[in-house]
């Protein structure tokens, strides 16, 4: 499950700050095996050293690297954790990778594709949708998505005018 982002190194030794998902900060704890996925998608195990959490940006160290030099290769990895770290969500809640995978269809029981990725945001989350061999982006508004149905792995949208337009 993704944690956040690494956006950029914090002082001269090797730490960086992080920009967090919400609801994701007991899983950062010192000592604690965590993954990040480079700019290329590979993914490496890397172990928590320090972690602050003062301002609005939390700040890691992580061992082995210790310069300014070597946190700033790591701008912009995700951060990522398995999900046993986390509580299990509510009934009437779920995490946005718990979406990931789920098809899509529309209220006419068209199917439209699947979801290949969610991408939380600052106005509202985003359902990445795999439609016409193109990526196409669903805001989580209450207007278009109108039912997520996990027993039976789908998404019912209403697609605005224009929405799926390519």
């Amino acid at each position: 499950m993704s944690l956040g982002v690494i956006i950029k190194p914090h002082g001269l030794k090797g730490e960086v700050k992080i920009s967090l998902n919400d609801q994701v900060a007991d899983a950062i704890s010192n000592d604690v095996k965590i993954w990040v996925r480079d700019t290329a998608g590979d993914v490496h195990g890397v172990v928590i050293e320090t972690s602050q959490f003062s301002g609005p940006h939390p700040r890691l160290k992580l061992k082995g690297v210790s310069s300014r030099e070597e946190a700033e290769k790591l701008r912009n990895y995700e951060l990522l954790t398995d999900r046993t770290f986390f509580p299990e969500p509510d009934e009437s809640e779920y995490f946005l990778a718990d979406l990931i995978g789920l098809q899509v269809w529309d209220e006419h029981n068209k199917y439209l594709g699947d979801i290949g990725d969610v991408y939380a945001l600052p106005a509202n989350d985003v359902i990445a949708l795999d439609y016409a061999g193109k990526e196409v982006l669903i805001p989580m508004i209450d207007e278009i998505v109108k039912l997520i149905d996990f027993e039976k792995n789908r998404v019912i949208i209403h697609p605005m005018e224009g929405l799926l337009d390519l």
